[in-house]
């Protein structure tokens, strides 16, 4: 299966980041976990720096899905890593989000862990779903 690069070159950054299919579905099912609207741009994530005390917990989960994104087209464009599922993503950005828990202030932990269940159960449903359409494919 080949796999065409991500290209980096003025607006196509956010091509890459937003408006590809699969970022575009991620930031989506990102918007119902967080209750935000967010993903439709860099503007749309970057408000919420502005109150980076308020919103630290889901500066620090858009910030996971972005290196998720962009690690994600490294494996496509290097490591020749083709596309397995959304579930893959959605744990890779989980992964991330409980590497980097540690720097999430004691009193917003409780948030991120929800946050964190909240992606699991994204995971599974979205497993569940490709699995079902698989078996009324074929």
């Amino acid at each position: 299966m080949k796999v065409v690069c991500f290209v980096l070159r003025n607006k196509l950054v956010s091509i890459s980041f937003f408006y590809c299919v699969v970022p575009s579905h991620c930031w989506y099912l990102f918007s119902e976990i967080l209750h935000l609207s967010v993903g439709n741009s860099i503007v749309d994530i970057g408000k919420y720096w502005l109150s980076s005390e308020r919103y630290v917990v889901v500066n620090m989960v858009t910030t996971a899905i972005l290196w998720s994104i962009w690690k994600l087209r490294n494996d496509f464009c290097f490591q020749k890593i083709g596309w397995k599922s959304m579930e893959v993503l959605l744990f890779k950005i989980l992964g991330t989000l409980k590497s980097w828990a540690v720097l999430c202030p004691g009193e917003k932990k409780e948030i991120l862990s929800g946050y964190m269940e909240e992606i699991k159960e994204m995971a599974r449903r979205v497993r569940w779903l490709a699995d079902f359409q698989k078996r009324d494919v074929g």
